[in-house]
Formats: structure tokens, C-alpha cells, sequence
């Protein structure tokens, strides 16, 4: 019996595993500036020192999942107007190891537009998804709204550029959860 119990305890811990999500803010091409505001969690935020004098340019967010849907924000604000892209995937792991993965839905940008953020609009007979410029990891059922998620990975990430205006703070809200690819 005593042994019977230690399996569901490790059974549950592995239901309820803490993963990772990332989202990348870039805009190296633009020159626009970014300022991280505030978060919805304890997130770690890496600006880019290998750019040097561009590190503010292209910033890493990241934040814990588990093995349900959760909801996360964050904002920044843009030193001059120009574009913005929004780069959704999960931590990035070597080639040849066990990508680790990440799902997402109900994205939504407040001082920007953001097109698709619920995955819900049609997929067109070319294939690409709406808003995202790919044609991986879109996903049905068990999603936080609607009835389709993504799913990324760090080599099978999905963008959205962003236009944004100097000094209005934009805020990106979602859900994320693990997945497995």
C-alpha cells in the first residue's frame, strides 16, 4: 500500500510538471528601444548584451507553466514608433535534444494591434496561419478559448509584427500551458 501511494505522488508531480514559456521582443531592424514594465509574475528578462548598444532591441521573456492553461502579461513601452516583433516559442535546447515546447492562446496586445490572437480564424487552402506567417503547430480541442492553441518550440517559433507608437506602453496578455510536440 505504501508503495502503491508513492506512485500516485509521482504520478501527480509528473502531471503538474513545471515547463517554461518564452516570448522574444525584437526590433533590431526598426531601432526601436524597449522599456519592460510590469509583469504578471516573477519572469526573467534578458535585454541582448551581445548586441552592445542595441540590447535594448531584442528582449527575452520568460515565465514557469504547468500542465494548465494560466494566464501571464507583460508590458513595455517603445522609445520611437516603428515595428516590433513578437516572437512566441519555448527555452531553447541543442540540436538533437528533446525540443522543449510550449502552447498558446488568447494572445491580446492593448496599444498595438495584434491579428489572430485566439488561432480561431480560418486557415486559408494555401495553409498559413492567419496573422502568423507558418503553417506548424496550430492545434484543436483542449484550448484555453475557443477551440484552437498554438503550439512552438525554439526552431518552430510563430511572429507578429507590431506596429507601435513612441512612449504608449503595450501589453501583451495570453495563456500558456506545457505541450509536447
Amino acid at each position: 500500500m505504501k508503495h502503491g501511494w508513492l506512485l500516485v505522488l509521482f504520478s501527480v508531480c509528473g502531471i503538474l510538471s513545471a515547463g517554461e514559456f518564452r516570448m522574444d521582443l525584437i526590433s533590431l531592424k526598426s531601432g526601436v528601444d524597449l522599456e519592460m514594465g510590469k509583469t504578471s509574475g516573477a519572469f526573467r528578462i534578458i535585454d541582448s548584451p551581445w548586441y552592445g548598444e542595441k540590447r535594448k532591441q531584442s528582449i527575452e521573456i520568460r515565465g514557469e507553466t504547468s500542465d494548465r492553461w494560466q494566464a501571464y502579461s507583460f508590458t513595455f513601452v517603445p522609445r520611437k514608433s516603428g515595428i516590433v516583433t513578437l516572437r512566441i516559442s519555448a527555452p531553447y535546447v541543442k540540436a538533437g535534444a528533446k525540443p522543449k515546447v510550449c502552447a498558446y492562446d488568447n494572445i491580446r496586445a492593448e496599444g498595438a494591434e495584434l491579428k489572430n490572437g485566439g488561432f480561431e480564424e480560418k486557415v486559408p487552402a494555401h495553409g498559413w496561419i492567419p496573422g502568423w506567417g507558418t503553417k506548424d503547430g496550430l492545434m484543436t480541442g483542449d484550448a484555453a478559448e475557443g477551440n484552437c492553441y498554438m503550439r512552438c518550440a525554439y526552431r518552430k517559433a510563430v511572429v507578429q509584427n507590431l506596429t507601435c507608437r513612441e512612449g504608449v506602453p503595450v501589453t501583451i496578455s495570453f495563456q500558456a500551458k506545457n505541450a509536447v510536440w
